[in-house]
Order: C-alpha cells, then structure tokens, then sequence
C-alpha cells in the first residue's frame, strides 16, 4: 500500500526531521531522585535535540534544588530503554 501512495503526484516520503517538526518532536522522560530517596518522573516534549535539551533540565534542576540528587533521563528518539523503565516503575 505504501508503494501505491509513494506513486501518487506529490507524495514523497517524509524525513525523520520532518516527522518530528509534524509529530510534535521528540519526548523525554526525566527521573530525578531525591535526597531521601524518592523519585519523582516527568514526560516532556521537545522539537529538537532531545537529549541535550533533557540534559539541560536535569543540570539546571540539580542547580536549582539542593534536595535532587540525581537526574537521569531517557528519550524516545532512540526507543525508550526496558531498563530506565524496570528502574522507574520500582
């Protein structure tokens, strides 16, 4: 079927850029632990370079709460990772 489609005037096969611009971009989830051991997770979505752009939050959060003391992030560019989420959900 998608040959059919790709055949018609004016189709072309859109780009993973161009996706992600159509798509909403990319989602990241961040895990950031707690002095006392509690975790806390938060989904945010980001048009572009995701991974430096969850990196940035967990760096600027870890400035900005002395009570964080790790951050850890996981975006969906790549496939979400089985293990950040095995470690998330426990």
């Amino acid at each position: 079927m998608i040959k059919n489609l790709l055949q018609l005037e004016g189709v072309s096969k859109l780009s993973k850029k161009s996706l992600s611009k159509i798509g909403g971009g990319y989602t990241c989830k961040i895990k950031t632990t707690m002095n006392d051991g509690s975790v806390n997770m938060t989904t945010m979505d980001f048009s572009f370079d995701p991974s430096g752009n969850a990196n940035s939050v967990c760096v600027q959060s870890i400035m900005e709460n002395a009570s964080i003391s790790r951050c850890q992030y996981d975006c969906n560019h790549d496939g979400f990772s089985p293990r950040f989420e095995a470690i998330t959900s426990a």
